[in-house]
């Protein structure tokens, strides 16, 4: 039922303070073990062996928007459950579970994030997809425009009459191309040679016919390559701000986008809230553009070493000097996977790290 919740035997207190690797390890399995005794023993609840995929989702928000003893969320591989007990077996001892996701209700009390970019991130994870980040250090490893990095919460705005109203979480970008090519999604054109060559870009279908490559793939060695794709940022920028409308921090490169380029599950009325009367708000639906708020527009150029990526299959960006999948930024900075301490969106790209020559379709 869509208005019905498991009441677990315990407090999320117990399931969320663990302390050390082994203890939170342990807790997630026992929350998802606790839920699905509940489910099974619910006349209507779930057939597990007609499904793949399994997401507990449970009250309040997750540890990581900085609720000291909530759950963390998480997407618990087969080699995780295997390391925290085993997995999970159901219908009387015919199917197994072997790997699950555990999120929150919500990511932020105030309407202004949102799961999209969590469930599209951990689904890439149930698809076999590595994560991109520098787990080593806490940073990003291939920055804002990468789903399987902090791309999934990626910031943008929503202009409201005179004002900007920053959200995050809600609109997800699209995989990167060495991403999409790994679940066999796109097919790069392996170059060797001079020549001359459209790359479409990464959010758009290819037209029937068209000669447009998806991305583009030149070797360096056996084990080494250079992969080209083209993104586009698809929202407004700073720039392009009406007249009286400021930005929210001086020197803050941003994208923006009107409300009628999402859909909401509704709008808030007066009764609900007289500052906030006629804004969106609620469950986003959809979005126009989900490559709206990437960091910059052009070609990017990555740096692929498979050796480290073969090596290091969890954490292959890890060590900053040698990365397994790194941007060579055009600018030259290098600030993806810096530490900044006044500046955090430049460790997430710029507009300065594409290779760029125009606005192209």
């Amino acid at each position: 039922d869509d208005t019905l919740a498991y009441t677990l035997p315990t407090s999320a207190l117990r399931y969320g303070n663990g302390r050390t690797p082994e203890e939170i390890g342990d807790k997630w399995r026992e929350l998802a073990a606790d839920a699905i005794v509940l489910a099974e023993a619910d006349p209507a609840g779930p057939d597990f062996s007609e499904y793949d995929s399994y997401l507990i989702i449970h009250a309040g928000l997750g540890h990581e928007t900085g609720q000291l003893n909530d759950i963390r969320s998480v997407y618990l591989s087969a080699a995780d459950l295997a390391e925290y007990g085993g997995p999970l077996v159901v219908d009387a001892g015919s199917h197994l579970i072997e790997d699950l996701w555990i999120l929150p209700e919500a990511v932020d009390d105030r309407g202004r994030a949102g799961l999209n970019g969590l469930l599209a991130k951990f689904f890439g994870h149930q698809l076999g997809l590595p994560g991109l980040s520098n787990f080593g250090d806490g940073l990003p490893g291939v920055g804002g425009g990468g789903l399987m990095d902090v791309g999934a919460n990626r910031i943008g705005f929503v202009l409201h009459d005179d004002q900007l109203d920053f959200v995050f979480g809600t609109v997800p970008p699209h995989p990167l191309a060495w991403t999409k090519a790994q679940l066999g999604w796109i097919e790069a054109v392996t170059i060797q040679r001079d020549t001359t060559i459209t790359i479409l870009a990464g959010d758009r279908v290819p037209v029937a016919g068209s000669a447009a490559a998806q991305a583009v793939r030149v070797p360096l060695s056996p084990s080494e390559s250079l992969w080209l794709e083209n993104r586009q940022q698809r929202s407004r920028t700073e720039a392009e701000l009406p007249a009286g409308v400021t930005v929210p921090f001086s020197g803050l490169e941003l994208g923006w986008i009107e409300p009628s380029e999402a859909q909401f599950s509704h709008t808030i009325t007066e009764a609900e809230s007289d500052s906030l009367a006629g804004r969106g708000a609620g469950v986003w639906l959809g979005a126009d553009e989900y490559d709206a708020f990437v960091p910059s527009s052009g070609l990017l150029i990555w740096h692929v070493d498979d050796t480290i990526i073969d090596g290091t299959p969890e954490g292959f960006n890890n060590n900053r000097e040698r990365p397994g999948l790194v941007l060579k930024e055009a600018d030259g900075y290098r600030d993806i996977g810096n530490r900044y301490f006044d500046r955090q969106d430049l460790t997430e790209g710029t507009r300065g790290d594409a290779f760029f020559a125009g606005f192209a379709a």
